[in-house]
């Protein structure tokens, strides 16, 4: 009894297993007998507590094996035809799986003179569908290859139909990917592929950006589409593909088996009483996906840079910038009129300058920002203002007008600054450079390069200075005269007094007075020395 029962049950298992939605006609099978002695199967080495069992192999005329669905009825010598026309529903997982495999640990493919495949299956088959008490008492399923091969086919039928198919992503850490230390790709944390009794690999495949690939070497430059169940795996992207905040899916598909089909419980004629009934079944099976998905995301944070005078009036284009993470540039640009904006990663940059803008001191400040995975902009750990403003300081020129023995300065004067050829050039303000002198020193926004300070109208009272002065400004801001630099840029432009002019009539009329009185004077002295 306890024999009959595990029989039973393995064949309700594996009938579960072959459940599916194809639907088998019902028909009309011409059943022969086999040419096997007696129409009965003889096997071997089964022990004395089943020597009393035998199963009588048939074969539809389409060359189908048929099994037995009731073991204590006969079977008589010759051919009957079974009417094929009810289905089977009790255990018929089991008997679907029963039906399409081969008995595990059997002999050699079954054959007129070898059926102890055959009698292990009808074993199974009556085990799920005559399930009575009496049957195989005293079975012992450990004693012989036989029997150990129909308790695995039992085992496997149970198993079969209650068996769970399917397939997960788990990741290991954040769904958002990270920039790789050479920024050359955006790279996800560790992903499991997950799954459960598939038949052969799991497939993968992404969507959502260009290039992104899978692979198990999170080093890989390629990937793979097909991996075993278990296998660890990462996305990547080129970072050069991701030029907006993206979503990133991951798909794995999984197959398994299923047996599909109906079986039908044949029956014999009208009169036959007594005869076996037989199972009519066309192995079949189905292949079923499922599939699992995980969204992983690349998140980039707008980031506007300006470029401003130090007074923070103005927009300085022309000055090249640079964006860094450790030693790597990320973002490289020449400013212009207008902020310019960038989406980056998570992570901690520094912002400077590698060349200064015309007329302007390069800036020596490196801004250090950090974008959180929140998308914020933060320095120091305090959340930023932006746009993240660079300032530079003008280079300015200095011109004082003075006397050559004087301290303060002398109005009047008429200058100009010219370049090598003379022709009068203008300041980064656009004004020309030519000037009349105050009683403030003048002073100009200029470029770097080489100019020619001259006078044109000395002040009143000055000597007209024929004087040219050279003067370099350099890149770094300073002034330079004679390869020395000038202090604090100032330029001093001394005048000569001019001499006192003589004035001719004052002159003349000296004379006359002094010719009066001399004539006077000796006049005088005549008429007294007359007297006398």
């Amino acid at each position: 009894m306890r024999s009959k029962k595990i029989l039973n049950l393995l064949i309700f298992m594996l009938g579960i297993f072959l459940i599916s939605s194809t639907t088998v006609l019902a028909e009309d099978v011409s059943i022969k007998i086999d040419d096997s002695p007696n129409g009965k199967v003889i096997t071997k080495d089964l022990g004395t507590s089943v020597g009393d069992i035998s199963a009588h192999v048939k074969k539809a005329t389409t060359g189908e094996i048929l099994y037995c669905s009731q073991y204590a009825l006969g079977n008589p010598g010759m051919d009957y035809t079974w009417n094929c026309n009810n289905k089977i529903t009790k255990n018929k997982e089991e008997l679907l799986y029963v039906l399409n495999q081969e008995p595990k640990n059997a002999p050699a493919d079954f054959n007129t003179t070898e059926q102890d495949k055959f009698f292990i299956k009808q074993m199974v088959v009556w085990r799920y569908t005559e399930p009575g008490p009496d049957l195989f008492t005293g079975f012992d399923y450990n004693r012989d290859s036989i029997s150990k091969a129909i308790q695995s086919m039992i085992n496997a039928a149970d198993t079969y139909k209650n068996k769970k198919y399917d397939i997960a992503l788990t990741i290991e850490g954040s769904k958002t990917m990270s920039l790789t230390s050479d920024r050359k790709y955006y790279v996800s944390s560790k992903i499991n592929l997950g799954g459960t009794n598939l038949s052969g690999n799991i497939s993968v495949s992404v969507s959502g950006v260009n290039g992104a690939f899978v692979t198990s070497d999170v080093n890989a430059t390629s990937g793979n589409t097909s991996f075993e169940s278990g296998t660890k795996v990462y996305v990547k992207v080129p970072a050069s593909n991701i030029t907006k905040t993206s979503t990133i899916k991951l798909t794995a598909n999984g197959n398994y088996i299923r047996y599909i089909g109906d079986i039908y419980n044949c029956t014999p004629g009208t009169g036959d009483t007594g005869i076996q009934n037989v199972l009519h079944y066309k192995p079949q099976s189905e292949t079923k996906t499922i599939s699992d998905a995980i969204d992983l995301n690349v998140t980039l944070t707008n980031v506007t840079i300006s470029k401003q005078d130090i007074t923070f009036s103005k927009e300085l284009p022309g000055a090249t910038l640079v964006i860094k993470q450790g030693n790597n540039i990320v973002k490289k640009w020449v400013s212009t009129t207008i902020p310019e904006t960038f989406q980056l990663a998570p992570g901690t940059y520094t912002l400077e300058e590698s060349i200064a803008p015309s007329g302007y001191i390069k800036s020596t400040e490196k801004i250090e920002f950090t974008i959180t995975a929140e998308g914020k902009v933060t320095i120091e750990g305090k959340e930023a203002t932006t746009p993240l403003v660079m300032q530079n300081k003008p280079i300015m020129v200095y011109i004082s007008k003075k006397s050559i023995n004087g301290k303060t300065e002398l109005p009047g004067a008429k200058l100009k600054i010219t370049d090598k050829e003379g022709k009068l050039v203008k300041d980064l303000d656009g004004n020309d450079l030519e000037w009349t002198s105050t009683t403030k020193e003048k002073s100009f926004h200029l470029a770097a390069g080489t100019y020619y300070l001259t006078e044109t109208i000395a002040p009143d009272g000055y000597e007209l200075s024929d004087t040219i002065i050279e003067f370099i400004v350099t890149e770094d801001g300073k002034v330079k005269m004679d390869k020395k630099d000038v202090d604090g840029n100032l330029i001093v432009f001394t005048n000569t007094p001019a001499p006192e002019e003589v004035k001719t009539g004052s002159f003349i009329l000296y004379i006359v007075v002094i010719g009066i009185i001399s004539v006077g004077l000796v006049t005088y002295y005549v008429m007294k020395k007359q007297e006398a």
